[in-house]
C-alpha cells in the first residue's frame, strides 16, 4: 500500500479545513473535504428553464417534488452518474415542481405536459429527445437510467 503524503487530497475534492488534536496519542489530524462530481443547476423559474434549454447542447432536467420518495431515487441515480454524464457533455438541472410552474414551462417550451414526478427530460440542441418517468430503488437503476439517456440521444426525431 502506498504511503499517503501530507497535503494529498482525493481527486475532485476541495479541502475545507484541517483540525489537529495534539492531545491524541498519536497526534491526530482530520481533513474535512467537500467532494463533487459535477454541479447540478437549480432551476428557479420558467425563464431559467427556457434559457437553459435553448443555450445548452446536452441537458437533463430532473423534475421533482420534495415529498416524493421516487424523486429521491432519481436524484441519487443522477448523482451516481453525474461525473460520467458530464464527461459526455451533459449539464444536469433540477426543477422543484412545487416552486416552479411546470405547466407553464411545458407550454412555453411547446412540450407534452408533465404527468407525474419524478420526470427526467432529456434535451439535445434545444429539443426534447426523451423522457424518463418514475424511478426504482434498485441497485441497477443508475445504469438503466444511463442506458435510457444514451438511447434517447441516438433515436432520430
Amino acid at each position: 500500500m502506498g504511503e499517503k503524503r501530507r497535503g494529498d487530497a482525493p481527486p475532485a475534492c476541495l479541502r475545507l479545513a484541517v483540525v489537529s488534536s495534539p492531545c491524541a496519542s498519536p497526534p491526530l489530524t482530520l481533513y474535512f473535504a467537500f467532494c463533487w462530481v459535477s454541479k447540478m443547476i437549480e432551476v428557479k423559474s420558467v425563464r431559467d428553464l427556457t434559457t437553459l434549454v435553448s443555450s445548452t447542447p446536452l441537458l437533463l432536467v430532473d423534475i421533482y417534488a420534495t415529498w416524493c420518495i421516487p424523486c429521491r431515487w432519481m436524484a441519487s441515480a443522477l448523482e451516481k452518474l453525474s461525473a460520467e454524464l458530464s464527461e459526455k457533455g451533459f449539464k444536469i438541472a433540477k426543477l422543484n415542481a412545487e416552486e416552479v410552474d411546470v405547466e407553464r414551462a411545458m407550454d412555453e417550451l411547446k412540450l407534452e405536459p408533465i404527468r407525474g414526478v419524478p420526470t427526467l427530460l432529456i434535451f439535445k440542441d434545444g429539443r426534447e429527445v426523451g423522457r424518463v418517468v418514475g424511478a426504482l430503488p434498485k441497485p441497477e437503476f443508475p445504469q438503466e437510467l444511463k442506458r435510457r439517456i444514451l438511447e434517447a440521444l441516438e433515436k432520430p426525431r
